[in-house]
């Protein structure tokens, strides 16, 4: 028999619905500890013999909860919060409340659970990584905020001091960040041997590499290149209808922002300095697509390579890449 719980967090609480022997019971617990338990026990008391645990990828607030039950040895899957809101418009749900987005949690799990993955916590190292790196890119937006507040001529004097203050704790936050980075990635093993990889290729700097490495968990939960394409939103959508509507071909951006802004800045770079993106770019623009489709396409390329080496183990050769047959291979990989 199998039980399927579809659950939906929130800061102080979480609704759980259970899908088993044909029936569904929602309750709420606090989410803490405590809460957690006693729906672990009562997981426990139902006898069945798989449990599943569903839940939304929205915020931080899930993660505990999920590594809990991920230790209990319960299958756990975190799902992207679109295809749940998909999946509650094919029911034609007109009603959200936590209660109702539990029970459509647990029904998406029951109608697509051989298709999912089930999710596991990321390394100790993998963790730190990325909450490192997220702390650096927030406080460098907040401090180029700052100095733009800064150029206004219509602010007072304690206001433009105040400002200045600010900026200047802002950065030795990101100096102190910087150095936990690098103190980091190099007393660790793995994120040292895999950020020289991944800079392997010209253009990618050590911010990218590591927001790259942080942000898709050093690719060990992505097995295919079109995989990590999709996960960071740089996958090609198209939108077409009879002979009348026909849209211009452009990334989804339905994925992981973060990679996606360190990755523009690296393609640009890419498309200059690096001889492979150089002609790359230049082949595109000849063939008629504009300069922006251009430049996400050497991003999603420039992402398909760093994954290439980072899970191959073989740094970037750019005279193994200009042959076309084995460009492909690369790519591909």
């Amino acid at each position: 028999m199998q039980c399927i719980a579809g659950i939906d967090v929130s800061k102080n609480t979480f609704d759980e619905l259970v899908l088993v022997g044909g029936k569904e019971k929602h309750r709420q617990f606090p989410n803490k500890k405590e809460g957690w338990v006693q729906f672990w026990t009562i997981l426990q008391s139902l006898g069945a013999d798989e449990i599943y645990v569903c839940m939304e990828a929205t915020g931080l607030l899930w993660e505990d909860l999920a590594e809990f039950f991920y230790h209990k040895g319960v299958t756990v899957f975190v799902v992207n919060a679109r295809r749940i809101k998909g999946f509650a418009m094919s029911e034609d749900k007109r009603t959200k409340t936590d209660k109702v987005d539990a029970g459509v949690i647990a029904r998406f799990c029951r109608a697509h659970l051989s298709e999912l993955n089930p999710w596991a916590p990321p390394a100790s190292h993998t963790r730190h990584l990325q909450s490192l790196t997220r702390q650096q890119a927030s406080l460098v937006e907040d401090r180029a905020r700052q100095r733009v507040r800064l150029q206004s001529a219509l602010l007072c004097v304690e206001v433009s001091e105040s400002i200045k203050l600010y900026i200047e704790f802002l950065d030795k936050s990101i100096e102190k960040i910087d150095r936990s980075i690098e103190a980091l990635i190099r007393t660790n093993s793995v994120l040292k041997e895999k950020e020289a990889l991944a800079r392997s290729i010209k253009g990618v700097g050590p911010i990218t590499a590591r927001v790259v490495l942080a942000e898709c968990r050093l690719f060990n939960e992505l097995s295919h290149r079109r995989q990590v394409s999709a996960f960071a939103g740089l996958d090609v959508t198209e939108f077409q209808s009879g002979t009348s509507i026909r849209s211009r071909p452009r990334l989804s951006k339905r994925g992981n922002a973060r990679i996606r802004q360190v990755l523009y800045m690296a393609a640009m770079t890419a498309k200059r300095y690096n001889p492979v993106f150089k002609t790359f770019y230049e082949r595109l623009v000849a063939n008629g697509k504009t300069k922006m489709q251009a430049l996400g396409a050497c991003m999603r390329k420039l992402l398909e390579l760093i994954f290439t080496v980072v899970t191959t183990g073989r740094e970037f050769d750019s005279a193994y890449t200009s042959q076309p047959s084995k460009a492909v291979k690369v790519v591909a990989a």
